[in-house]
């Protein structure tokens, strides 16, 4: 104890104890909504299957039945591609509402 009867020990423990809690929550708050549904989906007809990338890792993912609708809830563009392999005509598609292509694609590139 002080002269003047304060304890100064307790007041800076409670100060860390909350500093770092503060920096626990921070650090495991989650990201935007989008992020979550994390996934592309593409398809050739309105009614035909549909194949659907969840969490994909960077690269690029052939399409043999092809595909001209492009669903794309990645946090981030894709790159259709006309040719297997990643190769020939592209278009870039990004993020957000079903992207109709004007031809048959056969691969996809994620970037990332």
């Amino acid at each position: 104890m002080s002269p003047n009867g304060f304890r100064f020990g307790r007041p800076v423990l409670s100060l860390a104890a909350v500093a770092c809690v503060a920096a626990l929550t921070v650090t495991t708050n989650p990201g935007p909504a989008y992020a979550a549904t994390d996934q592309l989906a593409l398809w050739l007809h309105p009614a035909g299957p549909v194949y659907r990338l969840v969490d994909p890792p960077a690269g690029c993912f052939p399409i043999r039945s092809g595909y001209t609708v492009v669903d794309n809830r990645l946090d981030t563009y894709v790159v259709a591609f006309q040719g297997d392999f990643c190769t020939g005509r592209s278009v870039r598609v990004e993020p957000g509402v079903p992207t109709q292509l004007d031809v048959v694609s056969h691969s996809v590139r994620v970037p990332r």
